[in-house]
């Protein structure tokens, strides 16, 4: 009789906000702004901060793909009363980040510290992003953090398991790496996801799994409190001090 192959403990990880800073879309988004040619309703708009906007943005694009273009419409409506002007809005800001992402932006410190001692203590780690596959594969490359990820699930990935907050592209990564490395089956207790933001805790949770917030992402503090997810952090780096309260019994 052959014996079972049990799997290690496995860290899954959103992208942006989590492993990248949100630098360039700050700056973007002051940008855009300042910018009258969108016609702004100014009376509302100093209300805002960039990241207040940032987090408009996060909360319109939780629906299914079919629903995106009229989640924008609809959270945006009263900033920008102009649908056209609007529309312009998440085209030129949408490509003004990604130009100055690549700039200004960067992964959080010790990054890399972080990840060598989850694997070194044989934790498997992945990524479950909403974002391009593209995108990511060029940053981790430019970062060389190839090596540290076993696999992924991306914007790439959506037709076959959707997007956060639905927990399939989590459940759909660990189906991944169980096929991966033929084991028989998985234990969601050994296993964590970390978001910075509502759709990634409501994932985790709906997938069953421990959920990590880490505060300073994109993620509104108030809104991720009430959702208790099984904790909350300031950044990854607290991850590897933590791991005998995210695994218990496995790294007393």
């Amino acid at each position: 009789m052959s014996s079972k192959t049990a799997h290690p403990p496995i860290i899954l990880f959103d992208f942006d906000g989590v492993i990248l800073n949100s630098t360039g879309s700050l700056m973007a988004m002051e940008i855009s702004m300042k910018d009258d040619k969108y016609q702004w309703n100014k009376e509302l708009l100093k209300h805002y901060t960039p990241m207040d906007i940032i987090r408009l943005f996060e909360k319109a694009t939780q629906p299914k793909n079919r629903d995106l273009i009229k989640a924008l419409h609809s959270y945006f409506t009263e900033l920008l009363p102009k649908r056209l002007k609007r529309l312009l809005f998440f085209i030129q800001t949408g490509r003004l980040s990604r130009k100055l992402e690549w700039i200004h932006s960067d992964f959080y410190p010790n990054y890399a510290s972080t990840f060598n001692q989850l694997i070194e203590k044989g934790i498997i780690l992945g990524i479950v992003t909403n974002s391009g596959k593209k995108r990511i594969m060029k940053w981790l490359h430019k970062k060389n953090a190839e090596r540290y990820f076993t696999n992924m699930v991306t914007r790439k990935d959506r037709k076959e398991l959707g997007t956060k907050p639905s927990p399939k592209p989590i459940l759909g990564l660990l189906d991944r790496l169980k096929n991966q490395f033929k084991w028989d089956s998985l234990d969601l207790k050994k296993v964590a996801f970390v978001g910075d933001n509502i759709s990634d805790i409501i994932a985790a949770q709906k997938a069953k799994v421990t959920s990590i917030a880490c505060s300073k992402g994109h993620g509104d503090p108030e809104e991720i409190q009430k959702l208790r997810p099984s904790f909350i952090f300031s950044d990854i780096t607290e991850i590897p001090t933590h791991l005998a309260k995210i695994f218990p019994n496995l790294f007393s």
